[in-house]
């Protein structure tokens, strides 16, 4: 395809997309859960799909490495390597503030996307790839044992309502 960016998916109809938010809006086209080609619905889904991605970069493969290493040396010798953790990863002192800060900002900014479409969906009425992203991608960081979900969702009312309903 000319890029060294992945995912990369071909359809069968020949169409090329690189990176997960094309594959995203590729996906949805196919399966009716993507609003009409260059509405103002469709920037916004884009938008919130990036968002979603940074997240994902920014928090989710951030944290990954600390979140297994600690579950490993937890789960060692019936926890006695614990602390070895600490010396592969660090702190969570050290890892984990950009995360966390990145996560505030993410939750903040569907909160906003959510509160101006009208809702429920990040589109509006209409569920979109977009909100399938919110929701795949959330579901899986605030998975991790040094969030506490219900603390984070609360002054977002309705990311936690879009949570709940998917």
């Amino acid at each position: 395809l000319g890029t060294d960016l992945c995912p990369a998916v071909t359809a069968p109809d020949g169409t090329h997309c690189v990176e997960t938010a094309d594959i995203m809006r590729f996906v949805g086209q196919q399966v009716g859960l993507a609003p009409s080609a260059g509405s103002a619905e469709d920037t916004v889904a884009m938008e919130v799909t990036l968002l979603m991605q940074s997240a994902m970069d920014k928090v989710f493969y951030a944290l990954l490495k600390p979140m297994i290493v600690n579950q490993v040396f937890a789960q060692e010798l019936g926890g006695a390597l614990r602390f070895v953790s600490r010396a592969v990863v660090g702190s969570e002192a050290r890892y984990l503030p950009a995360p966390a800060a990145k996560l505030e900002e993410v939750l903040a900014s569907i909160e906003a996307s959510l509160a101006s479409s009208g809702g429920p969906y990040c589109c509006g009425r209409q569920l979109t790839y977009a909100d399938v992203s919110v929701s795949a991608i959330l579901t899986e960081v605030l998975s991790f044992r040094c969030f506490d979900r219900q603390a984070l969702l609360r002054p977002h009312p309705r990311l936690a309502a879009l949570l709940a309903d998917l």
